[in-house]
């Protein structure tokens, strides 16, 4: 489990959850970067939980067209549902950094810490 890979698809994903278009569009590219992670991908099993969960609420509905799972369950939502969607993503990566605060299990430190 490379926490640093999880962060940083996490972040991404609110990344794209803060740009243009409506809440399904912003979803959608959220989506993209998030599912890119496994559930082993998180340290425990709250978080790995409440990730399937947002995966499996993702790519419900079977698509129909030439769009992929994604867009299908995304556009079959409400905009509430969307934005829960979202809160959850925000939420997961809040959580993940909160428990980490100081990056002390994430692979591979850039540098060693400095005191003085």
């Amino acid at each position: 489990m490379d926490l640093n890979y999880t962060e940083k698809k996490l972040y991404q994903a609110v990344l794209s959850l803060t740009g243009e278009g409506t809440i399904r569009f912003r979803l959608i590219g959220a989506a993209k970067d998030l599912l890119e992670l496994k559930a082993d991908d998180f340290p425990d099993d709250g978080l790995r939980g409440r990730f399937s969960e947002l995966g499996r609420k993702l790519t419900k509905v079977k698509p129909e067209r030439e769009e992929g799972s994604i867009q299908a369950s995304v556009f079959a939502m409400s905009e509430d549902e969307a934005s829960a969607l979202a809160e959850e993503i925000v939420s997961i990566y809040a959580d993940l950094a909160h428990r980490d605060p100081l990056n002390l299990y994430h692979s591979a430190p850039t540098k060693e810490p400095e005191f003085h």
